[in-house]
């Protein structure tokens, strides 16, 4: 959730609000790959249906800046917004595998 509201962020201030990474190397993408929640979570279904939308909203974030770069003055709110709808299914998506996981152990 900090990832999107950061990434809101960015829209309002015009440039990125942080510096981008993959998602192997953000705090969940670390938790899921290396850490804790592949210790206890690897074997669940759900583990494995939460790096596809995570992937995704860190795609989206990429266009987002993208889009910033294009024209800072005056983005395309329309573009964006189009975007902000896909990283919000994407969101849904990591928040449900999550979910899953934590009813699965």
């Amino acid at each position: 959730m900090i990832w999107n509201v950061n990434t809101y962020l960015s829209v309002n201030r015009g440039e990125p609000a942080f510096e981008f990474v993959d998602h192997h190397n953000c705090r969940l993408g670390k938790w899921y790959e290396q850490g804790d929640g592949k210790r206890f979570f690897a074997g669940s279904d759900a583990y494995q249906g939460l790096e596809a939308p995570h992937k995704v909203v860190h795609e989206q974030t990429r266009e987002v800046f993208r889009l910033l770069s294009e024209n800072r003055e005056h983005p395309d709110y329309g573009a964006l917004l189009d975007v902000f709808r896909t990283m919000a299914d994407a969101t849904d998506g990591v928040l449900d595998s999550l979910s899953r996981m934590v009813r699965s152990a």
